[in-house]
């Protein structure tokens, strides 16, 4: 019974810190992603103005966010 213990609690801590370095990589992979954006890339297509879907074709397509 306690080696059953030890080993999950060896995989709680083990996939706390997986994804805990996980997410940090992610987070410096959109911040990259976003400012390489040219203002071309990111001009919103015609369909998705007709639509009103601006913002988040921007979101999905890691352009900054429109000013108003």
């Amino acid at each position: 019974m306690k080696n059953i213990i030890a080993i999950i609690l060896v995989l709680a801590v083990g996939a706390a810190i997986w994804f805990g370095f996980m997410g940090s990589k992610e987070e410096a992979a959109v911040e990259d992603a976003t400012s390489s954006k040219t203002a071309a890339e990111c001009e919103i297509p015609a369909y998705a103005k007709v639509i009103g879907h601006e913002d988040k074709w921007l979101l999905h397509n890691n352009c900054p966010p429109r000013t108003k």
